[in-house]
């Protein structure tokens, strides 16, 4: 007899939950979210996404849908202080897996592992080391602010018709893994702060998003289409994003994150003036 099972119960998410999950997710100190565009809540009414209880009361949640259909992250993970959050995680997960293998086409479930207890967890449950997320950062303080250079491309402030094109974009740029739904960019839209395209004869070719806070700034997403890659255009949305912080509104530095294995995105942050920071944080994939 599995005493877990005996003890708890396990059941998708419904609507009505969202006020005991927001509850839930203020006390508890097992907590994974994923870092996108959306808050963990917004997930209710996807799938998968699945809780387990015992007395009626909330013990632990996990959701994993995939938007766009090929990129299924652990979008958040929760588990109650005085149960294991390993033992929660693999019941939930193995809910969770049962959807997608009856009802997606994705290839891996992929997670990032932020913390040191949840990548135990993932470890444990057999993810594999898949790549990193490093972080870089430009300080004016340490190098040379390099104006952007002309160019046969239009750079203009992006609106809001503008997203299919942008998703069009984003999908080409990054793998399946990477890529943005155009309802993520949406969001992505609704909080960045300086959004930006650049245009080659009335067509999208790159785009940006960044955030800022009273100091810095995080330039959050940058792409370009494969076939005009490697003529520049990404070095010229980076050294306008710095010209606009860095010299027009005076903040200290910029930081982005990008992968470890992308050798381009790294040649061309080096080469605009970033450095790795050192701070990186490992994705793991469980193949399906």
């Amino acid at each position: 007899m599995n005493l877990f099972q005996s003890q708890h119960q396990l059941r998708p998410v419904a609507l009505q939950d969202k006020p005991h999950l927001q509850a839930f997710l203020k006390k508890t100190i097992y907590l994974h979210q994923h870092l996108d565009w959306r808050n963990p809540l917004d997930w209710v009414g996807w799938q998968p996404f699945w809780l387990a209880e015992k007395d009626d009361q909330l013990i632990g949640l996990l959701a994993t849908p995939a938007d766009p259909p090929m990129a299924a992250w652990i979008r958040i993970f929760a588990a109650d202080l005085f149960t294991s959050p390993t033992r929660i995680m693999t019941e939930l997960l193995g809910k969770n897996l049962e959807w997608h293998h009856e009802n997606s086409h994705v290839p891996f479930l992929a997670s990032l592992g932020l913390s040191e207890w949840f990548a135990h967890i993932l470890h444990d449950l057999r993810f594999i080391h898949y790549q990193d997320v490093v972080m870089m950062i430009y300080d004016h303080n340490f190098v040379v602010y390099e104006p952007s250079r002309e160019s046969y491309a239009i750079h203009r402030e992006m609106q809001l018709e503008d997203l299919p094109a942008v998703t069009a974009v984003d999908n080409a740029a990054f793998e399946p893994l990477w890529q943005l739904s155009q309802t993520d960019l949406y969001y992505a839209f609704q909080k960045s702060t300086y959004k930006t395209v650049l245009e080659i004869e009335g067509k999208i070719v790159a785009y940006q998003m960044s955030t800022e806070s009273e100091y810095k700034a995080h330039l959050a997403r940058l792409a370009v289409l494969p076939e005009m890659q490697n003529r520049g255009l990404g070095s010229q949305m980076v050294r306008s994003l710095l010209h606009h912080f860095i010299v027009q509104k005076g903040l200290k530095n910029v930081t982005l994150n990008t992968q470890s294995t992308n050798t381009t995105s790294l040649h061309v942050y080096q080469h605009c003036g970033f450095r790795l920071t050192g701070e990186q944080y490992p994705v793991f994939i469980l193949p399906l």
